[in-house]
């Protein structure tokens, strides 16, 4: 049960009552002489404890001992009661506002500040306010009031420094933890420690000050206990031996027996002041010090689990160079970290970067202030860890610098990514460039091919302007090739996905590259029998295909091995160095291996960018991987390269898996009724040198040509126009309307007509909800007029035998 306030100071009045009777015992008779006065060390270490609130259980114990007292109660009882209230709130005032002192006397400075503010001054206090008042009730006379305050100053002294440490010390929280061994070590102890007092003062020992040193016989049973249990051994040890002295002063027996009972006060005064005051140094000194022990551990352990559990690696070392400790994280980079200790440091540094980090080394022990650097190590292996390291400084205790920390940071991965983001920054800005400019040039070579066919279909077949005709068509043909090229790079091509499977390509690209790559190569073939579907362009990964072997040869100038693989793949996490959008998930992963002449860094670096190419003039135009690039980048997949100088190159491409089929072929819808070769063809094309020269050309192959220059014009047409529309040739990209919007409204009310899509360039915002059904005819900008014609001619005659 909780006790209040008020019970309190009535449980402290009655220990202070209980104190003074016992205080009563250690009274030398007949002049009334305590050797020691518990009742004070009570009263302080109430008020230390519990605070100043409690000074009437102080005022209310005085005033009923003074009752049981020899002295008859008057203007004493007043004085004993004031001074013993006064002496123990001065006594805490000069221990709180002077050193903030602790109750647990656990560091020198509260020892020292107890002792010296507590247990000498202001115990004055209180004696002499007693002796005041012994003298005033004319009990003693003012001549001897220094004598009378000493007689009472001695005994309070004796009591805060006997009585009050062993209350404070088991009054206050204890960093002690008992165990068995413990336990039976502090039994031993105190067995020794009486054993030692007692023997030192037996009664066989003669009378006089001449066997003084031998009553210091248990002091080193005082030092174990106080080295080995702290402040509460080192207190409860002193107070038994007050104790045990006090009593055998008491029977006339010890070394402290002289002439007067007041000689003798002394004598055991000063013996127990020596033993308290030395015993409590010392405990609080072994004290300190485990507990700063205590604290290096926890900070040792604290910066080891800080240490361990950090990436960044932290190392400290000396003056020299050499390594005094290096973090677990080491092992990533430079191996074993316990092997590098006792190491230079500067070792494991690139030789081209020391000089560099020695200056700076230099530097830092000179001003004493840490610094940064960057540079980097030199593996074992050969391989090379970029590093970024900052520098703090450790003095001695004369201000020197005496070790260095060091936390370094592996920036491998991050400079990786920076350069891969720098990369693919570069290679958005070409591909943006070559889509800016693909629309515009796709449609000028679409009318240059168009009315170079016009024209040499109208020349007489002798005529000597067909040549140069023809020219113009290769010419353009060479630069509609150059640039959809860039637009595979670019990722702004057009492409018709369908469901396939990388298996099937393979096997038939796998007969044209034995013929492509030459008897000297050989062509192994590993596919996995449970492959995977994945959604793609044909086409295009029939160009990946041959693009990857192509290079593959070229890298195996004599004799070499390429092997081709395919395997499902199920990615747990995102491929380290890709961007966001390549997310965990199933995939199919296409490699290609050759043990070709690798690849340096450097090269390895441009290796996608377009035009780059290690070849000499007239053997490549360096566009091949750049295409490979953006066709899978534009398929929704990655592609990644590992190679090192002269051991081979492996190109790993990662498509997504899809779970479904592959749709069924669709027919031909036929036509509403039979036609002999001619068809009403609705041409919608925003640009209008390419309409014209279309719409010639279709008009001259017989057919009847409705032009319109945007969709939204091309669904007014069809609208106003009474008969059927065979054909619709649309061009993807138009404003106001898209070709694929056209084309999904127009067959609504015109469900039998059939449609030819064309475009020279896409966007990659306008395509993304554009989905051209898989049996959709294409037709890639610019093409020969010839093409279009052809594929007229086809649809018809599918319509003609429907």
């Amino acid at each position: 049960m909780k006790m209040g306030i008020v019970s309190r100071i009535v449980v402290l009045a009655a220990i202070y009552f209980i104190g003074g009777l016992l205080g009563r015992v250690a009274v030398f008779m007949p002049d009334s002489v305590a050797l020691v006065w518990p009742p004070f060390g009570i009263a302080l270490a109430a008020i230390i404890l519990f605070g100043y609130r409690y000074w009437p259980a102080v005022a209310l114990g005085a005033f009923f001992y003074s009752f049981v007292s020899d002295i008859p109660p008057d203007a004493f009882t007043l004085g004993t009661v004031v001074g013993s209230t006064m002496g123990a709130l001065v006594c805490a005032y000069l221990l709180e506002h002077f050193v903030k002192f602790r109750a647990d006397l656990g560091r020198i400075r509260d020892v020292t500040a107890f002792v010296g503010l507590a247990c000498f001054l202001g115990t004055t206090v209180n004696a002499a306010f007693n002796a005041v008042s012994l003298c005033y009730a004319g009990r003693e006379t003012w001549d001897e009031l220094f004598s009378v305050t000493l007689g009472w100053w001695v005994p309070n002294a004796m009591a805060g420094l006997v009585v009050t440490p062993v209350i404070l010390a088991w009054g206050a929280p204890s960093d002690l933890r008992w165990r068995p061994r413990l336990a039976v070590e502090a039994l031993v102890c105190s067995a020794g420690l009486i054993a030692g007092t007692l023997i030192s003062f037996n009664s066989f020992y003669v009378y006089g000050v001449q066997n003084f040193p031998l009553a210091y016989l248990p002091y080193p049973f005082l030092v174990w206990g106080a080295l080995r249990f702290g402040v509460r051994g080192a207190t409860t040890g002193t107070l038994v031996v007050s104790a045990l002295s006090i009593y055998q002063l008491l029977h006339g027996l010890g070394p402290f027996v002289a002439h007067t009972e007041r000689e003798s006060l002394m004598l055991i005064g000063t013996y127990i002041g020596v033993l308290s005051i030395s015993n409590l140094l010392l405990a609080a000194a072994a004290t300190q010090r485990l507990r700063a022990e205590r604290a290096l551990r926890e900070s040792e352990e604290f910066f080891r689990l800080i240490s361990d559990s950090m990436t960044d690696m932290i190392a400290v070392i000396d003056r020299d160079g050499r390594r005094l400790y290096n973090s677990p994280s080491y092992k990533n980079v430079l191996g074993d970290p316990q092997s590098l200790i006792g190491t230079n440091s500067f070792e494991e540094i690139h030789p081209d970067d020391r000089a560099i980090v020695k200056r700076i080394f230099d530097q830092t022990i000179a001003t004493g202030s840490g610094q940064r650097a960057e540079y980097r190590f030199l593996r074992k292996d050969g391989s090379i860890r970029y590093v970024e390291s900052q520098g703090s400084v450790i003095h001695d205790a004369s201000g020197e610098v005496s070790k260095i920390v060091v936390v370094s940071r592996d920036m491998t991965e991050r400079l990786n990514l920076e350069e891969q983001l720098r990369q693919s920054t570069k290679m958005e800005a070409i591909g943006r460039l070559a889509g800016g400019i693909a629309h515009d040039f796709n449609n000028l070579m679409q009318a240059i091919l168009g009315y170079a066919s016009s024209v040499k279909d109208d020349l007489p077949a002798d005529d000597p302007n067909r040549e140069s005709l023809q020219e113009i068509e290769g010419a353009a043909g060479r630069a509609a090739s150059l640039t959809r090229q860039l637009l595979a790079f670019s990722r702004k091509q057009v492409l018709v996905p369908r469901v396939l499977s990388l298996n099937g390509i393979v096997e038939e690209t796998q007969k044209l590259l034995r013929r492509l790559i030459g008897a000297n190569v050989q062509v192994v073939v590993k596919a996995s029998d449970q492959i995977g579907l994945v959604r793609a362009d044909r086409s295009q990964l029939d160009q990946v295909m041959l693009n990857l072997a192509l290079n593959a040869r070229d890298a195996m100038p004599g004799e070499g091995t390429l092997t081709i693989e395919t395997e499902n793949l199920q990615l747990d996490a995102p491929l380290t160095g890709f961007g966001p959008e390549f997310q965990p998930g199933p995939y199919v992963r296409l490699s290609v291996r050759d043990t070709g002449v690798g690849m340096s860094p450097e090269v390895r670096s441009h290796l996608f960018e377009p035009f780059f190419t290690t070849k000499g003039p007239g053997r490549g135009t360096g566009l091949g991987l750049s295409i490979v690039y953006g066709i899978v980048k534009q398929s929704g997949g990655e592609i990644t390269c590992e190679t090192e100088p002269d051991r081979g190159t492996v190109f790993n491409v990662y498509l997504p898996r899809v779970d479904e089929a592959p749709p069924p072929a669709a027919p031909v819808s036929p036509l509403p009724v039979k036609l002999d070769g001619k068809a009403t063809i609705l041409l919608a094309e925003d640009e209008e040198m390419v309409r014209t020269i279309l719409a010639e050309v279709l008009e001259a192959d017989g057919h009847t040509v409705l032009c319109a220059e945007d969709g939204r014009k091309a669904l007014e047409i069809a609208f106003r126009f009474p008969g059927a529309i065979h054909i619709l040739v649309t061009d993807l990209m138009m404003p106001r309307l898209n070709g694929w919007e056209l084309s999904k409204q127009l067959i609504k009310s015109r469900p039998q007509t059939a449609v030819i899509y064309i475009s020279g360039y896409s966007s990659s915002e306008e395509m993304r909800d554009i989905k051209i059904d898989e049996s959709a005819i294409f037709l890639q900008k610019p093409f020969h007029p010839s093409v279009l014609v052809g594929k007229i001619r086809e649809i018809l005659n599918q319509n003609r035998t429907a």
